[in-house]
């Protein structure tokens, strides 16, 4: 993503928000400046009809092109996930395409140029001398985007110092059933090849 980052304006959480100076911003409760910059990065304005559906299974309204970010300030080239999918639950197959967790930015790994940023990250630290990586919270990324634009990629990334590839992907489920919440897709077995 290099040459196409958002450089943020200094004002541009003031602008957002209504306020005149940073004393403004600073002078505010913890939970409002939290809400604010919350908004701010995930559009949370978005109307209750654009949410997404739960369980283990996407309903037809959640392929809707109303989920793909429609800021061409914050988000235009859709680098990261923002409030289009709205549910904060970490524990269906919404996982993969919506934020999570506070105001943490979820990366669109299904984005192309944002997988090969990543995949180019990975290289500098090859090149630097690490042995192995660990893709952490794994079940949050689509399986076919791991097999397609980062487990090879990233394995080749060793070969090519003379290394073994070492990938080690961490899966974390909050029940030890073998099959998560009886879907396949959210289950270790799944990301275990």
């Amino acid at each position: 993503m290099k040459g196409s980052v958002i450089i943020m304006k200094p004002t541009m959480l003031l602008d957002a928000c209504g306020l005149n100076s940073a004393n403004e911003y600073w002078a505010q409760k913890g939970s409002v400046q939290y809400s604010q910059r919350l908004n701010l990065m995930k559009n949370l304005d978005y109307s209750a009809e654009n949410g997404n559906s739960t369980g283990s299974l996407p309903d037809t309204k959640d392929y809707d092109i109303g989920k793909l970010s429609a800021s061409t300030v914050l988000n235009p080239n859709n680098y990261y996930h923002s409030g289009y999918f709205q549910s904060m639950n970490w524990d269906d197959w919404a996982c993969k395409f919506c934020q999570i967790a506070g105001d943490c930015v979820d990366i669109n790994t299904e984005n192309p140029a944002v997988a090969k940023y990543l995949v180019e990250a990975c290289r500098m630290y090859v090149e630097a001398g690490v042995d192995a990586f660990v893709i952490r919270d794994a079940r949050h990324i689509d399986r076919l985007s791991l097999n397609m634009q980062f487990i090879e990629q990233i394995k080749d990334l060793f070969i090519a110092k003379g290394k073994d590839p070492a990938v080690f992907l961490d899966v974390v489920t909050r029940y030890s059933d073998v099959w998560y919440r009886e879907t396949a897709t959210e289950s270790t077995p799944y990301y275990t090849w």
